[in-house]
């Protein structure tokens, strides 16, 4: 009778949503290939099975797009555009071809040691995030490549039930090799928020908790489990009451009453009048029709990197441009933020010949201090959002803005474009220009970046990370990775305080810009613009209708006396639970 105990296991919520269905437990397959010697006069026929083979994996990743969009999905074109960038990597291929013709060994064992040791090379390099999805990327297609190369056939696996996906970790081929109609929710061992699977999931509002220790021997193969990727938790053989207690939840009335749709497109406005602007964070082009069904008003953060990430070479003035003209489009009547290239730290690319040479590049050259560096690069950039604010909701702002000298670099840089742009007879509108305040430093000097830009949005993410010395992937010290720390919030009610002072709108991005312990905070201190996660948007939006902002204000006072993190938090969850419903808290 043991199996049929409700077992409670905890995670990382990684996609919202709750789910109920039978565990599938997807294992990777660990395959020993065996060097086969080969004679010189085969080296040719190796290479040419080695193309095959690439090609091949090419095709199917081209079909696997397909496939999804015949389903009626959404499909994240560019998660398998980086695939097929990891599959024709020029240095893996030549390495390749070299260690063939010089160890007259079989392609396929040549291949596998190469990519093992391309994965290990990166892993060695430290915890960037960007490093360690390029490694599961070129982990990934390597996998399909050298299926190929022995004769494997995958296809796609038909599901007649739904299922929740149990693994160590989640790949794109074994997302797109299943019939995501049926796959009602995702769990892995492997803690990446941001890994492509992951992505994917978010997108098609599949459930998904990451970082649950220990998962394989945890849950049996078929074992019905419920997942709350709200909270990260997941519930193996949970009670018959429990799963009709989720069924009711799980109805469009129990996310978004009914009578909310009609408001949902509106502002939303707190019960004293604060009208509060709730957009979204983009990244990737189908990230658009995902915020536009959500009511999102604008684009609070539109992230460039991946235009910069996703080939060998930095992208052009015209591919930009376009971007950035179809954000604005799709973003009418509200405004697109577009923040430049905040390349650096975690993600960095191969044609900027100094990327390997930082030994913290946490701390190194990133955002804003690449844009100056590589000012060529910056200029194109520039150049693709002048000429898309003809559209005329188009504002920009700074990443990793430390000291005052750098805005007034970067506006130099964008008066110098203007002149460019009209002596070349080309149209272009004009910008508002904000910063990103991610920096304790940013925080101090606030009062003097205020006089010189028009908006702040304060960056969550790093200005946690930066505010407590703390890298939150790395696993030794993510526990002190604190939101509600006081010197966090401190730090926050002074840049919006500044902000205030030179009349100038502030918001906030990041992951705790949805959290609802936190936004009675964000209101009482006069942060009005809140970009989150598309899948948030409609719960802020919805929440906001319940709270009194000069009430809230007027509560805040013990929050200042505050020594702790868990002191705050427990101020904050007072606050927010005797304004919103329980029905909040129990998603």
């Amino acid at each position: 009778m043991e199996e049929f105990k409700e077992i409670l296991l905890e995670g990382c919520p990684a996609s919202p949503g709750l789910s109920f269905g039978s565990a599938l437990i997807l294992q990777e397959e660990h395959e020993i290939i065996r060097e086969r010697k080969i004679e010189p006069h085969e080296i040719r026929n190796e290479l040419e099975k080695f193309e095959k083979a690439i090609l091949q994996t090419k095709e199917d990743l081209l079909k696997a797009k397909a496939s999804l969009c015949g389903l009626g999905l959404t499909v994240e074109e560019s998660l398998f555009d980086v695939q097929i960038l990891a599959l024709e990597d020029e240095m893996i291929l030549q390495a390749v071809k070299e260690k063939l013709e010089r160890e007259l060994v079989c392609v396929e064992a040549v291949y596998q040691n190469i990519i093992r040791s391309f994965i290990a090379g990166l892993n060695k390099v430290g915890e960037d995030e960007y490093l360690r999805e390029r490694a599961i990327e070129i982990r990934d297609v390597a996998k399909r490549v050298l299926k190929k190369l022995k004769g494997d056939e995958g296809s796609l696996q038909i599901l007649d039930s739904p299922r929740i996906l149990i693994a160590d970790f989640l790949m794109l081929s074994d997302l797109v090799s299943l019939d995501l109609r049926h796959v009602s929710g995702i769990v892995t061992e492997d803690r990446s928020r941001t890994s492509h699977a992951v992505i994917l999931a978010r997108s098609q509002g599949i459930p998904a908790i990451v970082g649950i220790q220990g998962i394989l021997n945890k849950v049996i193969n078929g074992q019905t489990v419920l997942i709350d990727g709200f909270k990260g938790i997941l519930l193996v053989n949970p009670s018959p009451e429990r799963i009709e207690m989720i069924k009711e939840k799980t109805l469009p009335s129990s996310y978004l009453e009914l009578s909310d749709q009609k408001i949902l497109h509106q502002l939303a406005e707190s019960i004293d009048g604060k009208k509060v602007y709730v957009s979204a964070n983009i990244e990737f082009p189908e990230d658009i029709p995902v915020m536009t069904k959500s009511g999102a008003d604008g684009i609070g953060l539109y992230r460039t990197e991946f235009l910069f990430l996703k080939a060998n070479h930095p992208p052009s003035e015209e591919e930009q441009y376009e971007a950035y003209r179809n954000a604005a489009v799709h973003a009418k009547p509200h405004l697109v933020v577009i923040r430049t290239l905040d390349l650096g730290a975690d993600k960095i690319v191969s044609y900027l010949p100094w990327r390997w040479m930082e030994e913290n590049p946490v701390l190194g050259s990133r955002g804003i201090r690449v844009s100056l560096k590589e000012k060529e690069m910056f200029k194109t950039q520039l150049r693709s959002i002048l000429r898309a604010a003809v559209e005329g909701n188009v504002a920009v702002m700074f990443p990793m803005i430390t000291d005052l000298t750098e805005i007034i670099a970067a506006k130099e840089m964008i008066e110098q474009t203007k002149q460019e742009l009209f002596h070349q007879g080309i149209p272009f509108g004009e910008i508002k220009c904000g910063v990103m305040i991610e920096t304790p430093s940013s925080c101090l000097i606030a009062e003097h970046l205020a006089q010189t830009v028009d908006f702040f949005s304060i960056g969550s993410n790093d200005l946690i990370q930066y505010t407590l010395a703390v890298d939150r992937m790395n696993n030794n010290v993510e526990y002190l990775y604190q939101p509600f720390h006081p010197s966090v919030l401190l730090l926050i009610r002074m840049a919006a305080e500044a902000a205030h002072r030179r009349n100038i709108p502030v918001g906030i991005c990041g992951e705790i810009s949805s959290d609802l312990y936190l936004l009675p905070f964000f209101l009482a201190v006069g942060i009005y613009r809140l970009s989150m996660g598309s899948v948030f948007i409609p719960r802020t939006k919805r929440a906001i209708r319940y709270l009194d902002v000069d009430k809230i204000k007027n509560s805040l006072s013990p929050l200042w006396e505050a020594k702790t993190s868990k002191e705050t938090f427990e101020i904050l969850k007072m606050i927010t639970q005797s304004y919103l419903p329980s029905c909040f808290f129990e998603q």
